[in-house]
């Protein structure tokens, strides 16, 4: 009956196990069978004998690293509702994620090839997009003007008179 005294907790079975450690020793224990296992993992590759050429690189084209797993991120992502909703506030229509889908492919069919066929694969799909940006309409390039000679003298003058002259004229700068 639930009145009644509860019965007395198991005893624990008599066994030869060591005692409880501290959980300090413990993490330390595991470290160190952790730090054993990495060591004994790592063994010296051999070096080539035959001389190889140098990789190919461009300044302008960075090395990447092909992660197709963050491509399909962007992928899932762009078709869940959450963004969906986002561009459907922000902009007033649903997102096309054409562009996320083609990088995707784009990702697995370069990574089935070698190193030096997937950058390059790569790097002409870059420029292929950056081609079909500039194509597509305005752009920063289209605002700014690239400066050819540096801007002489530009923190010089009377700032007082030009504050005057912006107050005469009724400008913003008024204070």
């Amino acid at each position: 009956m639930f009145w009644s005294k509860p019965p007395p907790p198991p005893r624990p079975p008599a066994s030869t196990s060591p005692p409880p450690q501290s959980r300090e020793a413990a993490a330390d224990a595991e470290l160190a069978l952790l730090l054993a296992e990495l060591g004994s993992e790592t063994t010296p590759t051999p070096t080539p004998t035959t001389p190889t050429a140098a990789p190919r690189r461009n300044d302008n084209d960075a090395d990447r690293k092909l992660d197709c797993v963050a491509a399909f991120d962007e992928l899932f992502y762009c078709y869940s509702l959450g963004s969906q909703f986002l561009n459907v506030y922000r902009y007033g229509g649903l997102r096309d994620c054409r562009e996320k889908g083609a990088a995707w492919r784009a990702c697995l069919r370069a990574r089935v090839r070698g190193a030096d066929a997937a950058r390059d694969l790569l790097v002409a799909r870059d420029r292929a997009l950056a081609a079909s940006w500039k194509r597509k309409g305005h752009s920063s390039e289209d605002v700014w003007a690239v400066r050819r000679r540096p801007v002489d003298r530009a923190f010089e003058g009377d700032f007082d008179d030009l504050r005057e002259q912006l107050e005469g004229r009724g400008g913003a700068g008024a204070a």
